[in-house]
């Protein structure tokens, strides 16, 4: 598991299994609750 952090100081669990991929939905509800969109992740990487 990882934690990650919104623009308010939120935290955001971000699971990590074994090197397994997250699906799309996990990965978009992730997003979601960051407060960002896919765009704005891409420039983040």
């Amino acid at each position: 598991m990882n934690v990650g952090f919104t623009r308010t100081g939120q935290a955001v669990t971000i699971p990590i299994h074994g090197g397994s991929e997250i699906g799309p939905p996990l990965f978009h509800q992730i997003l979601k609750q960051m407060g960002i969109d896919e765009k704005r992740f891409e420039g983040l990487r």
